[in-house]
């Protein structure tokens, strides 16, 4: 990999020929190459050069020397095989042989302080390690790392093949393709398919914007292209035709305007080729007879082309002019033109008979049970449970908030509770209690539950001299002080409120009655305020709608339902549950008919408003989108007659179809205005019959129509049929008439 300048390598390679009196040339040899043979045994593939360095394998051992000096510098000495020397810049690297058979490890050396580092952790079956002087790039298993020399850390690339780097770029295949990684961003700036039929080889040089690789293709041989890999997309020259030879050199030289290799001529010996980069005008380069040792490119100095002729390093500049003829380009010529293909009718979409989802059932409303004891929360490890009517709790959670003294007896697996003369016992699985020496027959017997001892909460409240009161709709049970509770009136005497009181203020669990003596409130109260939730009856028209005697059950604020919560008819009969805002169904919610799920989704002021689904006879009829209650928006109508069955998806507005949308009944695909065919659109009967303009249902515009298999008419229609002008085409596209139509007929022959 050449990383110095043109300029300065040509001086170098100039300076050099003056000194000897001749010009570079096949014939000529500058005296710093001549005065010892510096590659006595060599393999292609192992030896390059960067700068005015060259490095390649010598006796096991890796070897550098300046070019212009002649100075060598064997920069290894243990005996370990080693192979795939590289250098760019000042590093070299290279792989040396670990322990076990088929394993290696990457090595690096710089020659600017010396010093020499094993870059692998763990040796394996690599490949030949790449350098740009800044980083070195090698795969192992399938997976790509790369080294940077100035900080010693690695990084995982990514997965890969055969990585090579160049000024921070590193080029590899993955997946049958090329990706060109930018490294310091972590990018993949390129990622290259190889062309139709043809799969990438191994053999690849590198440098700046320009890759050399041998491609092939199924049984005809390989190629070499030539890949320009600035812009967006590659461009893709091949520089040799297909070639089934079974030796290709691997060793390929990559400059700032040209390229080679070696190549057969026609007589079928090796010769040195070179190419432009910018057309990939090729050039024989070399006029070898057969020989042992093949010549081989090792690489650029600005554009004079260092190269091995057998085991003599010479130097050739090179000038290939572009061809008058054109660029050479070995792509294969393209297939013949297919033959006339006739057109093809689309057939409409294949209709879903799957069913209409059912309706779902309605979720259990049946919440979890809450114990408040003297106003406060009480709470339990393992949760509340009704059992033949009665609540059943953990029994040390309550007897301490009652202030009851607890006694447990394990023989006789007997709870005992006591507190002011008040005593009372009970045996688990036995469906009796005893409070002060009273026998009480219990409607359901304490027991065990997860190894928690629960007992019945209406007996131990009622023993203690509390009132206990239970809330179905809540599913709250208060246990009261009886003498917090009291009465509040309207100024005509009627009842207004009866529950607890503090100071005078609803204060507690109660009930709250209009002046017409019917209930309003049956809720909890802080300060004459309703408090988090409650039973809320209404009375009177809602939006001209008599809703007398229709309760809300869940979350209230300032007086009106807010939250979670759910609504019912006078016979308890729910008719919504979900979320409620300003007293009003608003965001997620589901609406019954008759215990019968209608509707679920998105409501704004009591009405469907946004995305839902609507359910007909318990099956799902509409889902999408709605505004006011009525369909808007995309969604999907399905058959509401015995076939139960979609029917229709897209666009609609105010309920009916409008936009863009598929009839599946109607065998009909485009744009609908007021719920008829209306615009663009396509016309089947099973396959493609129209396709063109509707207005107001009737086929009206420009349009073609299929007349059968083997005839189509292209052109105007009015009212469903042609009229104007238009043409016949056959069904291999070829017009077999042209001119103006009547009636659907054509006017002339």
């Amino acid at each position: 990999m050449v990383k110095t300048t043109f300029r300065k390598h040509l001086y170098i390679i100039m300076s050099l020929a003056i000194a000897i009196g001749c010009l570079f040339g096949n014939s000529y040899i500058p005296r710093a190459f001549a005065e010892e043979t510096i590659f006595p045994t060599r393999y292609s593939g192992e030896s390059t050069i960067s700068g005015q360095n060259m490095v390649w394998l010598d006796n096991n051992q890796i070897t550098v020397q300046h070019i212009v000096t002649g100075e060598k510098q064997q920069i290894t000495t243990t005996p370990k095989h080693k192979r795939s020397a590289f250098i760019s810049g000042t590093l070299v690297v290279w792989l040396e042989k670990a322990d076990s058979q088929f394993d290696f490890n990457v090595y690096a050396y710089d020659l600017s302080t010396g010093a020499e580092k094993k870059l692998t952790d763990t040796p394996g079956p690599l490949s030949a390690p790449s350098t740009d002087g800044e980083f070195i790039v090698w795969e192992t298993g399938g997976s790509l790392f790369a080294y940077e020399w100035a900080t010693g850390t690695v990084s995982t690339i990514g997965s890969g093949r055969e990585p090579i780097i160049d000024n921070g770029n590193v080029l590899f295949k993955s997946g049958g393709k090329l990706n060109l990684y930018d490294l310091k961003s972590g990018v993949i700036k390129l990622e290259i398919a190889p062309p139709g039929g043809y799969t990438f080889n191994s053999f690849v040089e590198f440098k700046g914007n320009t890759a050399l690789y041998y491609v092939s293709k199924n049984d005809k041989g390989r190629q070499l292209a030539l890949l320009q890999l600035g812009g967006t997309s590659p461009k893709i020259q091949y520089l040799t035709p297909f070639n089934n030879s079974t030796r290709f050199y691997a060793q390929l030289a990559v400059g700032d305007n040209y390229v080679a290799w070696v190549n057969e001529d026609k007589n079928g010996i090796h010769q040195l080729m070179g190419a432009r980069i910018d057309d990939g005008t090729t050039m024989q380069l070399t006029q070898s007879e057969e020989q042992l040792i093949p010549a081989l490119p090792i690489a650029f100095i600005g554009d004079t082309l260092i190269w091995l002729d057998g085991v003599t390093m010479k130097a050739m500049p090179l000038q290939i002019e572009k061809s008058v003829d054109g660029p050479t380009n070995f792509k294969p010529d393209p297939p013949p033109s297919p033959a006339p293909v006739a057109i093809i009718r689309p057939e409409f979409p294949e209709l879903d008979k799957s069913l209409a989802p059912l309706a779902p059932l309605r979720k259990s409303d049946a919440k979890r049970v809450k114990v408040y004891a003297d106003g406060q929360n009480v709470t339990f490890e393992e949760q509340p449970f009704i059992e033949n009517g009665s609540t059943l709790v953990q029994f040390r959670p309550i007897f301490e908030k009652l202030g009851l003294g607890i006694k447990w007896d394990a023989e006789t697996r007997t709870v005992t509770g006591s507190k002011d003369g008040v005593t009372i016992q009970l045996q688990i699985d036995e469906p009796r209690a005893i409070v002060n020496g009273v026998v009480i027959t219990l409607e359901a017997a304490p027991k065990i539950k997860n190894d928690v001892t629960m007992v019945p909460l209406r007996l131990v409240g009622e023993a203690t001299g509390r009132k206990v009161i239970w809330n179905n709709e809540l599913r709250k049970v208060y246990i009261i002080d009886p003498s917090s509770e009291g009465k509040l009136y309207y100024s005509n005497g009627t009842l207004r409120y009866e529950g607890q009181l503090h100071d005078g203020k609803m204060h507690g669990k109660g009930k709250l009655y209009r002046e017409d003596g019917s209930l309003w409130y049956d809720a909890e109260f802080v300060n004459n305020e309703i408090e988090e939730e409650g039973k809320f009856i209404q009375k009177g028209f809602v939006e001209g709608n008599d809703m007398t005697d229709y309760y809300y059950v869940g979350e209230i604020k300032d007086g009106i339902p807010e939250g979670q919560g759910a609504g019912y008819d006078p016979s308890g009969e729910m008719i919504y549950e979900g979320s409620f805002k300003n007293g009003k169904y608003d965001g997620i919610g589901r609406f019954y008919v008759k215990g019968m799920l209608l509707y679920e989704g998105e409501f704004a002021k009591n009405k469907y408003d946004g995305s839902g689904k609507l359910y007909s006879q318990g099956r799902l009829l509409y889902e999408g989108g709605f505004k006011e209650n009525n369909r808007h928006g995309k969604g999907k109508l399905y058959d509401n007659t015995r076939f139960k069955i979609l029917e229709y998806e897209g666009e609609f507005v105010n309920d009916k179809f409008e936009g863009y949308g598929i009839h599946y009944f109607k065998d009909y695909i485009g744009e609908w205005k007021n719920g008829e065919k209306h615009g663009k659109g396509q016309d089947y009967r099973r396959y493609l019959e129209y396709e063109g303009v509707f207005v107001g249902g009737v086929r009206e515009g420009y349009g073609r129509l299929f007349i059968s298999d083997r005839q189509i008419y292209e052109g105007m229609f009015i009212n469903g049929v042609p009229e104007g002008t238009g043409k016949l085409i056959d069904y291999y596209g070829k017009i077999t008439y042209e001119g103006q139509f009547k009636d659907g007929k054509p006017l002339g022959n």
